[in-house]
């Protein structure tokens, strides 16, 4: 049952935002608010540009707060907002139009038992990026709790900005926001995945993904402040319980990442220093990688080595090869720091030609 009706067909200039009519469910009679037949409260744009929507709430018709993360307005595209709607509330939806003006604009709000033509999955823009303790990165609030309404699961990538050196995020879900001490962190105990990561610990530059089972809130919450930079989340919740992915080390799926350190050919007895990679995490954080490995090819003698660092500061050799003439080498050595680079020293006569590569590998 739905109680849905068009608010506007009226297209909005660049930037600009239209909000929505406040709507309520539920009357009082004798001093008692009646039941309502309605669960959900929701929103279906249809905009030929791009922007953001989201559903505010509010006790009084004059004080408003958001109940949802920025969902992103995909060009000529149906999306669609939605939370759980509570009798005596009131709700509305807010859309901030892209940098292009629109031309065709269609907004539908309004009250429904049940979620109907949603799609498995809802994909969200969350609030922008934080670095505040104890802020939740799906909705920009201290201690704030996002509503997942009848999802039972999340697919959520964590991305950093350049310059972070700490800061640590734990995932925590409840039926129950009010009660004192409530938000239970993520475990094998309560998710589909055992192994299942409670926290991480990304540094800078780095993008993750986790994946969980949801109680009726959720939040991914700043439990250590972070330092040097911001933390952002890109959620996508589905209506399906989260599985276990085919491969993956603690629900941080595996990947090969490969990277093309030079191909510019040294002088005599030169030195090159690779770029330092970051495994992303702190340490005795769970992480993706296995091994960080190198490749090198020269056409004069040298030496080739891969070092290591805690801190991006003090490196130390983890291994290291003579190289022989035309002869490619490889390196390979376990990821026990956080930090890893290429080094290669030449020889006596300047070179020609030269490649240095290296990857991380989770096996």
């Amino acid at each position: 049952m739905q109680n849905m009706a068009v608010e506007t067909t009226t297209p909005l200039l660049a930037s600009a935002t239209f909000t929505g009519a406040a709507k309520v469910q539920g009357v009082i009679n004798s001093g008692m608010p009646s039941s309502s037949p309605f669960d959900f409260f929701l929103g279906c744009i249809i905009s030929d540009q791009t922007g953001i929507a989201r559903i505010e709430r509010s006790l009084d018709n004059v004080t408003w707060t958001r109940v949802t993360p920025d969902v992103k307005i995909n060009t000529n595209d149906v999306t669609r907002v939605w939370c759980r709607q509570t009798s005596l509330t009131y709700y509305r939806v807010v859309v901030v139009n892209g940098a292009t003006n629109q031309t065709s604009f269609l907004l539908e709000t309004g009250f429904s038992s049940e979620l109907v033509a949603l799609g498995d999955s809802n994909v969200v823009t969350g609030p922008a990026a934080q670095s505040v303790l104890n802020t939740d990165l799906l909705t920009g609030v201290v201690n704030g709790w996002y509503d997942c309404g009848a999802n039972r699961s999340i697919a959520l990538q964590i991305v950093t900005s350049a310059g972070v050196s700490a800061g640590t995020i734990v995932f925590e879900t409840t039926n129950d926001p009010a009660q004192t001490g409530v938000g239970v962190a993520l475990t094998p105990a309560n998710t589909t995945s055992a192994g299942h990561v409670t926290t991480v610990s990304p540094g800078a530059s780095a993008s993750q993904m986790y994946v969980g089972t949801v109680g009726r809130y959720f939040r991914a919450r700043i439990s250590v402040a972070f330092v040097g930079g911001t933390v952002q989340a890109i959620p996508s919740f589905s209506q399906s319980a989260a599985s276990a992915p085919a491969s993956g080390v603690n629900n941080i799926p595996q990947s090969n990442t490969f990277f093309n350190d030079t191909t510019t050919a040294l002088g005599i007895s030169a030195t090159f220093t690779g770029t330092a990679r970051d495994v992303g995490v702190a340490a005795a954080a769970t992480h993706r990688y296995s091994a960080f490995n190198a490749f090198a090819f020269a056409d004069q003698a040298g030496t080739f080595s891969i070092e290591c660092s805690n801190d991006n500061t003090t490196w130390r050799t983890a291994a290291t090869v003579s190289l022989v003439v035309n002869t490619p080498v490889t390196l390979s050595v376990p990821v026990m720091t956080r930090y890893h680079r290429t080094k290669l020293v030449n020889g006596a006569a300047a070179q020609g030609a030269v490649m240095v590569n290296s990857s991380y590998t989770a096996a």
